[in-house]
């Protein structure tokens, strides 16, 4: 994963990250902020208040994991999409 300053991301972010990515990846480019907040807070594996969600992705947005144009967020890890776009050739 990015991590643009060397500091480690608690592991209930990266959990977080970990649980979105693929739905961004899933959704042909990117989701909106919004809807990526209510699926984290509504996660059973996560177990995560709406302002936690928030949180979760303020730090994914600061460290460079997620990118957000207009309100949709996406993922910033070219080999992370690289390898979901290669899965579909196969």
């Amino acid at each position: 994963m990015w991590n643009s300053d060397g500091r480690r991301l608690p592991d209930w972010v990266e959990d977080a990250y970990d649980h979105l990515a693929p739905r961004i990846l899933e959704s042909d480019g990117g989701i909106p902020r919004d809807d990526a907040v209510t699926f984290l807070a509504n996660h059973d594996d996560l177990a995560l208040e709406v302002s936690e969600s928030k949180f979760a992705i303020e730090q994914l947005l600061d460290r460079g994991y997620l990118y957000e144009v207009e309100g949709v967020l996406f993922i910033t890890d070219a080999d992370l999409k690289q390898a979901d776009s290669s899965d579909d050739i196969a």
